[in-house]
């Protein structure tokens, strides 16, 4: 079954954020909610998906990848967010 992550990282913190983008939209199943901020729903672990997005090139930047518990959340957003996290949770 399949989880939910926030990856957070400082866009200011890289030139060209282009290749941690492509990184992050080869897990299929992603919404960029901020600059820097994206939700990804994937079956694997957190450290995998760690692994993944830096692949030994992003150590000087401080990037964040956290679980999310989505079965009780609150804001305000655009409605493609909302309709994402459901449809994701399918």
């Amino acid at each position: 079954m399949g989880k939910f992550y926030q990856i957070s990282y400082d866009c200011r913190s890289i030139d060209k954020d282009e290749l941690i983008k492509d990184r992050i939209k080869q897990f299929g199943d992603y919404c960029n909610i901020f600059p820097g901020v994206w939700l990804i729903y994937t079956d694997i672990s957190v450290q995998d998906v760690y692994q993944r997005i830096t692949n030994e090139q992003f150590e000087e930047i401080a990037l964040l990848v956290l679980r999310l518990d989505v079965t009780a959340y609150w804001g305000r957003m655009d409605k493609s967010v909302w309709d994402w996290i459901k449809q994701s949770r399918g």
